[in-house]
């Protein structure tokens, strides 16, 4: 039987954008479905990707592959309403180290940093404060950039748990990341880029500011067909 590793996570993955963006973006900007403007309550999503969750202050890193379930539009809004397994499940039955049980997503470990893992070993994700609200931006011309604004409850992050040389410790890492988004062949792809121009870093409790870094990309498509797009 594998051991699991438990990590809360407070994504982000994972996950707002930048102010400076959010500072100079216009607001003529909006997700189009068909080319067409898309009516409230919006349009149903699915974000198919890859993140790579790290605390740079103590060199964690771990990998997620999933969904984001959730809306875009109508103009500019979107948001995220759940995370899945890339089986398109929501696991729901796992308990973080509180004894809560929510939804999580199981990760791997990339660089161990202050825990007693192996790399390779998988963990457990538990994403916090959804849904989180966020908005489509245009800094440049012809350059989007989706914002995480907002959670609820709190800020979109992850708490990581794991056992190290004195005990277990928890690293709550919270921010608000951002992604480049380009129209491309399937729906629009989302890029979680390492500089910090439109990805800021947040801040991790162990690791302290700016070290809670999220990196990686997926792809939005319509969950009932059609072609997605930004404008």
């Amino acid at each position: 039987m594998r051991k699991i590793y438990t990590v809360g996570l407070a994504v982000v993955a994972v996950f707002a954008f930048s102010v400076i963006a959010a500072a100079s973006a216009s607001a003529a900007t909006e997700w189009l479905l068909e080319g067409a403007a898309i009516p409230s309550p919006g349009d149903t999503v699915e974000t198919t990707g890859e993140l790579l969750l790290e605390d740079t202050g103590t060199g964690t890193q771990i990998e997620c592959s999933g969904k984001f379930d959730g809306t875009v539009g109508p103009g500019a809004t979107d948001k995220i309403e759940k995370i899945l397994n890339l089986a398109g499940v929501e696991e729901t039955s796992n308990e973080n180290l509180a004894k809560v049980t929510k939804p999580a997503i199981d990760c791997k470990v990339e660089a161990a940093g202050l825990c007693n893992v192996t790399v390779g070993a998988l963990i457990w994700v538990f994403p916090l404060h959804l849904p989180w609200k966020t908005e489509l931006l245009l800094p440049e011309a012809t350059l989007w950039v989706d914002d995480i604004v907002s959670g609820t409850g709190g800020e979109p992050g992850y708490e990581v748990s794991c056992s190290t040389i004195i005990g277990v410790q928890t690293d709550v890492c919270e921010g608000k990341p951002g992604s480049i988004e380009t129209n491309v062949t399937g729906g629009v792809e989302g890029v979680f880029e390492e500089a910090e121009t439109f990805n800021p870093r947040g801040t991790c409790s162990i690791g302290g500011a700016k070290t809670a870094l999220t990196v990686g990309k997926g792809i939005t498509a319509p969950t009932t067909g059609g072609t997605l797009t930004v404008s």
